[in-house]
């Protein structure tokens, strides 16, 4: 996770500075200390230049911070299944030996499930984190819009990596109730 952050911030930094550097000037003066007297210079006020569109900057703008929170999101979610597997291995180690028959065949098939969601969530590595260095020499007006395609595919693992880690805690969760309800 601290790779994907780490990326996300120097691809941030990559495209605003890129971004900047493109900036057109609007002839907004201000006077700056020189070596022997002032001397002008101009101010930009942030007008995009040709190369980009205002349409395409902000649709950047808007899913790189979607990209962010739905990190922060994914995150959160497993700082919950760690908690909440933590519970279920304290549960477990409580009532070992005194859970029913039937009960142990519904905990081991919430198991399967898991092994099932964890081999899911596997199967989505290197399609979040990967895609994003994979373009991080793409930050310029010609390849915006592959920056955005890969940006929206992203999104999409990440969403699909909050769906089976909210799946995953369900299952937990319900593995405690049949456990708490003996």
């Amino acid at each position: 996770m601290k790779k994907l952050w780490t990326a996300l911030l120097i691809i941030s930094v990559g495209a605003l500075g890129y971004w900047l550097g493109t900036i057109k000037s609007n002839n907004t003066e201000l006077l700056v200390p020189g070596e022997e007297n002032f001397e002008l210079v101009e101010l930009s006020l942030i007008e995009v230049s040709d190369g980009f569109q205002n349409d395409e900057v902000a649709l950047f703008l808007a899913l790189h911070q979607e990209l962010i929170q739905t990190h922060q999101d994914l995150k959160a979610k497993h700082q919950v299944l760690k908690q909440t597997r933590a519970e279920v291995q304290e549960i477990r180690a409580t009532f070992e030996g005194k859970i029913p028959l039937g009960v142990r065949r519904q905990l081991a098939q919430n198991y399967a499930q898991l092994l099932g969601l964890r081999e899911a969530y596997l199967s989505t590595k290197g399609l979040a984190y990967q895609r994003l260095v994979e373009i991080k020499d793409s930050y310029n007006p010609d390849q915006l819009d592959e920056v955005i395609v890969v940006y929206q595919e992203v999104l999409v693992v990440l969403n699909q990596r909050i769906a089976i880690v909210d799946q995953a805690i369900q299952i937990l969760l319900e593995s405690i109730q049949l456990v708490q309800n003996i």
